[in-house]
């Protein structure tokens, strides 16, 4: 009996024998019955791997004909026979491929697939495909394709109005995405509420504004549905988020809306103006002055100027300059810097440089620590601001406060070389000038164990005629036992000489003060 012979149920038998799905494809071939005869097994016998595969989805996506289908995109026919396949098992397997089949079709685009899954599966609950631990439905891929929203919309298998475990609704969702296409199929909707809310207060206006989705804004608002001063939990209206969000086009549509109030909410946190200062939004700073907004508004005891200048914001810095009546110079008493002394702090030499050219401005103001935009720039490193401060001749570069040191004091004290030969330079520096606790910096070098910082100090004249020969707790007994052998050995000749008088040690000294430097050599210093 030849093959073409063989009832079904036989030649059925026959291809279970073949290890490969290509081998049975291949008797299946051979003729017009046999094809008749195997196609619905192969089909079959092919969704039948899914429920015996441990590989993972890499395996399934190479030998499983639905999912490849799902991908690609079909063959139709081909997706056809496979879903007809997999309705028919019977395994708790079949719902988990035909949600995977889904997926694969809604992420990859092709809505004629999507369409007729839904026709063959009626059993199919899509409310109930996950896609990253939530229902499919709210995906970026479920959202994106317009074709493929319509075909699941017009399924009728889900409440386009429904809400999912954090409240969002499918427009929040393509507010928040972008999705231009699927919101306008949304708001045409009869009884759609384009200002539903989340769990958090948001709604679909404030993750538009969020986002910079400019035409989701214009057609929600255009509903005139949706109130432009929503206030979610947090105390933040939409204003608000756009702002956080350095959404500049999102806020100038908004401050263009009628009935937009800039007062509404009460975040802790920046007002509108300090936001947009902050994040460097000039042109929304500028129209907001135009406005009539408080440039002077305190928050955490800063203003707008403060935080522009905290975060190097220039050209917001210019244009708040420019305002009428600005604190330049942190004049309430609630307000704890000046914007010079951040500035100075951060190191942002190009505002320090607006703030040094403005009338009025008080440049060695010291602040509620009795530190001055000087010394801020000196305890933090920062060489540029110091010399552009410097160069004005209006700072005093020896100043400290009660309990405090001088700028040279505290650039030893942090063993910055860099910063102390930029401060040494200086012509009005007093390179030993005791602080409030009476050390030098000669004192705080030596205990850092900075040979560097040392021997810098070592090569000024006020120095070596000072605390290099004090008496009494010489800067030598200060340097670390354990470590710092070469600041040791830099000192321990001034150390050998303390309480000599200086006039015989003149030459000593103009020796010490030569050009290039000299060690404990005794041929030198005997």
């Amino acid at each position: 009996m030849g093959l073409h012979d063989m009832p079904t149920e036989l030649l059925v038998d026959v291809a279970s024998y073949l290890e490969k799905d290509a081998d049975v494809n291949n008797l299946a071939r051979t003729s017009r019955q046999q094809y008749t005869q195997l196609n619905s097994y192969l089909y079959a016998r092919n969704v039948a791997r899914y429920d015996h595969m441990k590989h993972g989805y890499g395996e399934v996506y190479r030998r499983i004909a639905l999912i490849r289908a799902a991908r690609s995109g079909g063959p139709l026919e081909t997706f056809r026979k496979a879903m007809q396949a997999n309705n028919a098992k019977r395994s708790e397997n079949r719902r988990k491929l035909a949600d995977m089949a889904l997926r694969e079709a809604v992420y990859y685009g092709h809505a004629d697939l999507v369409r007729l899954q839904l026709a063959i599966d009626e059993d199919l609950d899509i409310t109930k495909t996950r896609q990253f631990g939530r229902s499919m439905l709210y995906s970026p891929e479920a959202l994106r394709n317009e074709a493929v929203f319509r075909v699941l919309l017009d399924s009728g298998r889900f409440d386009p109005f429904a809400k999912d475990n954090q409240g969002m609704t499918l427009l929040f969702q393509a507010a928040a995405q972008g999705r231009l296409p699927v919101c306008r199929i949304l708001l045409a909707l009869e009884g759609i509420d384009p200002d539903a809310k989340d769990s958090g207060g948001s709604t679909p206006l404030s993750k538009a504004a969020e986002g910079g989705h400019l035409e989701i804004m214009r057609a929600l608002i255009s509903t005139g549905k949706v109130n432009v001063n929503s206030v979610d939990v947090a105390g933040f209206t939409p204003l608000r988020r756009a702002v956080k969000c350095s959404q500049t086009e999102s806020v100038k549509l908004l401050l263009d809306t009628e009935g937009i109030d800039l007062d509404a909410g009460s975040p802790r946190d920046l007002t509108i103006l300090q936001q947009a200062a902050t994040n460097g939004m000039t042109e929304v700073v500028q129209i907001l002055l135009a406005r009539g907004t408080d440039v002077n508004e305190v928050y955490c005891s800063n203003t707008a100027l403060t935080f522009a200048a905290s975060a190097g914001q220039e050209e917001a810095t210019k244009v708040l300059l420019a305002a009428e009546g600005v604190w330049i110079n942190a004049n309430p008493p609630h307000v704890i810097g000046s914007p010079l002394a951040i500035a100075a702090r951060r190191g942002h030499v190009g505002i320090v440089r607006l703030l040094i050219g403005k009338e009025g401005i008080e440049l060695d103001r010291p602040d509620r620590n009795n530190f001055t935009p000087f010394l801020h720039a000196a305890n933090h490193g920062q060489r540029d601001v110091v010399g552009e401060l410097a160069k004005t001749g209006l700072v005093d570069v020896n100043f400290f406060g009660p309990g405090s040191s001088p700028a040279l004091s505290i650039a030893c004290k942090e063993g910055d070389a860099f910063m102390v030969r930029e401060l040494l330079a200086l012509p009005a520096i007093n390179a030993d000038l005791p602080d409030a606790n009476g050390k030098t910096p000669l004192d705080y070098a030596a205990e850092k164990g900075k040979e560097d910082v040392v021997e810098a100090l070592l090569k000024r004249r006020e120095v070596l005629t000072g605390s290099a020969l004090r008496e009494v707790h010489h800067p030598y007994e200060l340097v670390p036992a354990q470590h710092s052998q070469e600041a040791a050995a830099a000192l321990r000749p001034w150390y050998d000489r303390r309480g000599t008088p200086i006039g015989e040690l003149e030459d000593f000294i103009q020796s010490a003060l030569m050009p290039g430097s000299f060690s404990d050599d005794d041929d030198v210093l005997d």
